[in-house]
């Protein structure tokens, strides 16, 4: 395996991460505080990163795929290598 073949993985961040359905607006702003509202509310703490895309199909036009990551330092595994 050559040196130019070789990827290395290193986590740096655990994520424990929830996926929302949000509908009921247009605004991606809103979308990302309510996100962040319940994240808070149902686990008691604030997130790191709040990633929201539009439904691209669905029959509402305002349904929104939303990821909420809570990054933390704990279990992290070891780097890794990989050939490609």
């Amino acid at each position: 395996m050559s040196e130019e073949n070789k990827v290395y993985v290193n986590e740096n961040k655990f994520n424990g991460v929830s996926t929302l359905t949000i509908s009921g607006t247009d605004n991606k702003r809103t979308v990302k505080g309510v996100a962040r509202q319940f994240f808070r509310d149902e686990y008691g703490h604030s997130t790191s990163k709040v990633v929201a895309e539009r439904k691209e199909h669905g029959l509402n036009k305002n349904e929104w795929e939303v990821m909420v990551a809570d990054h933390s330092s704990g279990s992290l595994k070891e780097g890794r290598e990989y050939e490609v």
